[in-house]
């Protein structure tokens, strides 16, 4: 009977955790530390599972913010993207926040830099 109610325990965690797991951001377009040659297209935030991107925020060098033009209007997405305004050389840096599909609260940045 213990070995019974042990496997079902075991079972029923398996089955609970991947579920209560939080997104994740998978990557990001451009790169953490890229170096680009002409301002980006677009801003791409990639994340494991639906994520609601709540804020995003691009600024220069000088802390200044570059507007960003996005439609996905606050619904969960895997691929999140935005475009950017008239960006010249420098360095720039991504701020974000959102939530995960459970309601876990996200945040990252990351950076890169335009040298045409």
């Amino acid at each position: 009977m213990k070995t019974i109610a042990l496997a079902l325990v075991v079972f029923l965690a398996g089955a609970i955790l991947p579920a209560a797991a939080h997104s994740q951001r998978r990557m990001t377009v451009p790169e953490d530390g890229a170096v680009l040659s002409a301002s980006p297209e677009e801003i791409v935030l990639t994340f494991d599972a639906q994520t609601q991107v709540t804020y995003i925020a691009l600024k220069n060098a000088q802390g200044e913010v570059v507007s960003l033009e996005t439609a996905d209007r606050m619904r969960p997405l895997v691929r999140f993207t935005a475009e950017p305004g008239a960006m010249g050389a420098g360095a720039y840096e991504v701020e974000w926040r959102g939530l995960s599909a459970d309601g876990h609260p996200l945040q990252g940045r990351f950076g890169f830099s335009v040298e045409p």
